[in-house]
């Protein structure tokens, strides 16, 4: 049978949000063949709150394995409403968030220092050697923590049920009025901000009177970067031990069925030689 899935309300969110931001530079001529320009920006960008208070997110360390609701079926298609905590490990802005009416911790270590270096060794103009670095912060965009509301509980739920017995008349495919193993969509309770540095060497040779020679290393590293990840998915072992159809038995996070976590754990690498010739 197709998978059915449904959102049960349309959240209207009212966000609250912003950044705060001071930045200095200077120009210092050491000597008449060396120039250094150096500078530093501050960033601290607001955590997203909302006028209604309907951001959630799933917080792994509220999470409490005495307090999962029961299953209807062997294969837990299905909860039993009344049962267990059915809000279990929802973080709930202005309520059970351990950020208060946020759902991430704020983020005040953003300064970002830069620097360059010009440099002509034979004080002719026919060669410059150059180097520069900087250090950039990222304000992420406001739909990692507001499509939360979109799908979670208590504000929402988005449950998907599919396998034997489920069609229109009986979408569950279980008992009715049984409470949905529900998908859900949480932002890391530990989320950095998002940042990259970039970095140059490079000489720059006049070959000819009307023809410059570049030759340049580039390198740009980011930490910190935002991808999604199941963090509920199932053991591959543990699901050839009890059947695909009953994953939801063996899920980390029993009571939920997929949780798209998104989190700041993701990396970039790049390191380049750059030649030109004008």
């Amino acid at each position: 049978a197709l998978p059915i899935c449904e959102d049960q309300f349309d959240v209207t969110v009212n966000l609250r949000f912003g950044r705060r931001e001071v930045f200095a530079q200077d120009t210092w001529r050491i000597r008449p063949n060396l120039t250094l320009d150096y500078g530093v920006r501050y960033q601290y960008f607001v955590p997203v709150t909302d006028e209604n208070n309907v951001l959630t997110s799933f917080d792994p360390l509220l999470f409490d394995p005495a307090d999962i609701p029961q299953c209807t079926t062997a294969a837990c298609a299905t909860l039993v409403r009344g049962t267990g905590n059915e809000l279990n490990g929802i973080a709930v802005a202005g309520s059970t968030s351990r950020f208060g009416r946020a759902i991430n911790a704020s983020d005040k270590n953003n300064f970002s220092p830069r620097v360059g270096i010009a440099w002509d060794p034979w004080k002719n103009g026919n060669t410059v050697i150059r180097a520069g670095y900087g250090l950039y912060y990222d304000q992420v965009l406001v739909g990692i923590f507001e499509q939360n509301a979109f799908v979670n509980p208590p504000f929402n739920n988005r449950a998907t049920f599919s396998g034997a017995g489920v069609g229109f008349s009986n979408p569950s495919g279980g008992a009715l009025g049984a409470l949905p193993v529900r998908d859900l969509i949480a932002t890391s309770h530990d989320f950095r901000t998002p940042e990259v540095q970039q970095w140059s060497f490079g000489i720059q040779r006049q070959i000819l009177r009307n023809m410059v020679g570049e030759l340049s290393y580039v390198g740009t590293k980011g930490d910190f970067l935002i991808r999604p990840v199941d963090i509920n998915y199932p053991d591959p072992d543990d699901v050839n031990r009890v059947t695909l159809t009953n994953a939801n038995t063996v899920r980390p996070f029993l009571g939920y069925r997929r949780i798209q976590y998104r989190e700041t754990s993701a990396k970039s690498r790049y390191h380049g030689m750059l030649s030109s010739v004008s």
